[in-house]
């Protein structure tokens, strides 16, 4: 992917978990304008053929739209030509799976920072983070008709050491620290 243009790549020599890293890309989004669009997805997602030409065409026609594909179990969609100008979506407000996140300049400087610092977020809730402002701010959350993922559901995460501790920590600083932080971001 290195050689792709437009496509940067980070490595960490030591894993900071998941909320950390997607600060570090909404960061360096935000102080780059020349870039218009941000998408964190995870290494577990296989979209669907064309995906890139269906979120062109609906950005060219709703720029503030903020993306999500519908997750299928069914592999062989990722594979079937989709009309690219096909309209319908349905818009979601709550329940959101942070796998493939799409915001723009404006709407990721009204996200940024995930609290991920010692004590906060670390694994888990920086989707709920990201979404829950959005969606409060009035952002339109959709799922076009003719977007398709299919989700191997946390092949990466599971693999890391110690991964499950955090998340039970992740647990309790959502409810003692993040989540009265992000009511009052609600108050702004």
């Amino acid at each position: 992917f290195k050689n792709i243009e437009g496509v940067i790549l980070w490595k960490r020599d030591k894993n900071v978990y998941v909320n950390p890293i997607w600060n570090d890309f909404m960061e360096y989004f935000t102080m780059n304008e020349q870039y218009d669009r941000l998408i964190i997805m995870n290494s577990d997602l296989t979209l669907q053929k064309d995906w890139d030409k269906i979120l062109k065409i609906r950005w060219e026609m709703r720029p503030g739209e903020i993306i999500v594909p519908q997750i299928s179990d069914d592999k062989t969609i990722m594979y079937q030509e989709q009309d690219l100008n096909f309209a319908l979506y349905r818009q979601i407000y709550d329940g959101i799976m942070g796998v493939f996140i799409t915001m723009n300049q404006r709407q990721t400087k009204l996200v940024f920072p995930i609290p991920a610092n010692e004590g906060e977020i670390k694994v888990w809730f920086g989707d709920t983070w990201i979404y829950s402002l959005l969606v409060y701010l009035g952002e339109k959350v959709v799922v076009p008709g003719n977007f398709f993922a299919f989700h191997h559901h946390s092949t990466s995460v599971s693999t890391i050491p110690g991964v499950f501790d955090q998340i039970e920590k992740d647990k309790k600083a959502w409810e003692k620290i993040v989540n009265p932080k992000m009511l009052e971001k609600f108050k702004e």
